[in-house]
């Protein structure tokens, strides 16, 4: 995240980039979800960061939110913040 300069949106795009490679590849994605919850979590902005914790609670209670919706939801937020 540091190295993208806390841009969610440079950061989403690079993960877009690494799942598409990988799936070209046949290979899957063992922790996604806790890894990008790990990287948000790492933004500069408290705001960003709390609004993050709000949607791992709602990953882990209910399951109600898949890597999909996460990057939308991240880029959104992020969006409508900036």
């Amino acid at each position: 995240m540091r190295k993208m300069s806390y841009d969610i949106t440079v950061f989403n795009d690079k993960v877009q980039n690494t799942i598409y490679q990988l799936q070209s590849l046949g290979e899957t994605i063992l922790n996604l979800m806790v890894n990008l919850f790990k990287g948000y979590k790492a933004a500069a902005d408290k705001e960003f960061v709390s609004y993050i914790r709000l949607k791992k609670y709602e990953y882990n209670e209910r399951g109600a939110i898949d890597t999909d919706k996460l990057l939308t939801n991240a880029e959104n937020q992020y969006m409508e913040m900036i």
